[in-house]
């Protein structure tokens, strides 16, 4: 059609006498249909429409202008995203950036505390109440679960699973997000005793790396691993030992999955780790049948936030395969935070007066 008004315009420009209206009437016709192919391309690309975009946008900048109100400095954590770039966009002090540009220290220190990382990109999802102290993350946003599901709302973007933001302030519902405001965050300089330069960052050691980290501060060791009560397995062999075991499918027809028990003999949270070989998309990872979302690419071992407030309540986690035959529970190890002091309240108290 474009080319067909291209001609017919050249043919009456070529004319010794124009047809004046005949003119408006083409370059009106080509204006009105340039612009309507042009959204019909737009709003019919395959990963995303115009409509899923706004949704998104829209969600992220409600939040924005409550985070606006505080004039400090900060950095603001997400459990959703539409991209590594929503802080540049939107004007906030986000914790993740996608550059080609990006120097090489800043995703080997997100691998060293258990972030997903790539060589262009760093995205922190996999926050934990000391690694959110540690690095000044003052808010963290998520959404409400009042949302709708559709495609481009909060919900349909969640990265991160995040419980032990109950330990936090509630700063504001709006009507797509929930903002949580950290009261335990440092700030972005603050003193600490000269053995914290010490501290070797270890490979693929992410909670025991945020531990040394906090030890060289306070003296105390406020995290450590714990024992999973049982292993079931559906289809699959039940390792006695967890770490590093590998699962096989027995029925290659028929579904197979991994059941690990533990009971919380703290209110503290309960972390786990997965190694960067386990991709989600090999498998489904479940707490009590409730599908824990995770950001998908990651190249170490990553930390999920598994649980809080639930002392004495026996929780199952499920490893759930796909296609696959056999999983390699790369890594995965049972942690949890002893809050019983509150060190993580005096120290920062004390930090930040």
């Amino acid at each position: 059609m474009f080319a067909a008004l291209a001609l017919v315009m050249l043919y009456q420009l070529s004319r010794k006498q124009h047809d004046h209206l005949w003119l408006i009437i083409i370059t009106c016709l080509t204006i009105t249909e340039l612009s309507v192919n042009t959204k019909l391309t737009l709003d019919n690309f395959s990963y995303l429409t115009n409509t899923e975009y706004k949704r998104t946008v829209n969600a992220l900048q409600e939040a924005t202008n409550v985070l606006k109100q505080d004039k400090n400095w900060y950095r603001v954590a997400q459990t959703y995203e539409r991209t590594r770039g929503d802080g540049m966009m939107l004007d906030f002090y986000g914790a993740a950036h996608f550059s080609s540009a990006l120097s090489k220290s800043t995703p080997l220190f997100f691998n060293h505390f258990g972030q997903a990382e790539g060589d262009n990109y760093v995205l922190y999802s996999n926050g934990t109440l000391l690694s959110d102290s540690l690095l000044g993350m003052k808010y963290i946003v998520s959404p409400n679960g009042k949302d709708k599901n559709q495609p481009g709302d909060p919900t349909t973007h969640i990265m991160a699973n995040r419980p032990d933001t109950s330990a936090y302030k509630l700063k504001k519902v709006t009507a797509k997000n929930v903002i949580w405001q950290n009261p335990y965050s440092l700030p972005v300089a603050f003193a600490a005793p000269k053995a914290v330069t010490s501290v070797k960052m270890l490979s693929n050691s992410p909670v025991q790396n945020q531990n040394n980290l906090w030890q060289s501060i306070t003296g105390d060791s406020i995290i450590q691993a714990v024992n999973f009560t049982s292993a079931v397995g559906h289809n699959v062999n039940a390792p006695n030992v967890i770490t590093n075991a590998v699962i096989r499918r027995q029925n290659k027809q028929q579904p197979a999955s991994l059941d690990l028990t533990f009971t919380p003999q703290s209110s503290g949270s309960y972390y786990l780790t997965l190694g960067g070989s386990m991709k989600i998309s090999d498998f489904n990872i479940l707490l009590n049948n409730q599908v824990i979302k995770q950001f998908d690419s990651y190249r170490h071992t990553v930390i999920i936030n598994l649980a809080r407030n639930v002392k004495n309540k026996p929780q199952t986690l499920t490893f759930q395969l796909k296609n696959q035959q056999q999983l390699n529970l790369e890594n995965v190890t049972l942690y949890a935070l002893n809050q019983k002091n509150s060190k993580i309240t005096l120290l920062t108290s004390n930090l930040t007066r």
